[in-house]
């Protein structure tokens, strides 16, 4: 009797793990690119400031 509440389970922990390292490799991916976008964006300030 225990099989299937086990089975759901597991289906369930499984989906929310995909889901959890979507988001986590969305913000990473995000972070990054923001961080390149400031290099450039203050790379750009030093060549107008110079």
């Amino acid at each position: 009797a225990w099989v299937i509440p086990w089975f759901v389970w597991r289906i369930t922990w499984d989906a929310c793990g995909i889901i959890w390292n979507a988001w986590g490799i969305t913000w990473f991916v995000w972070g990054i690119t923001w961080d390149a976008c400031g290099i450039i964006w203050n790379a750009w300030g030093v060549v107008w400031g110079a």
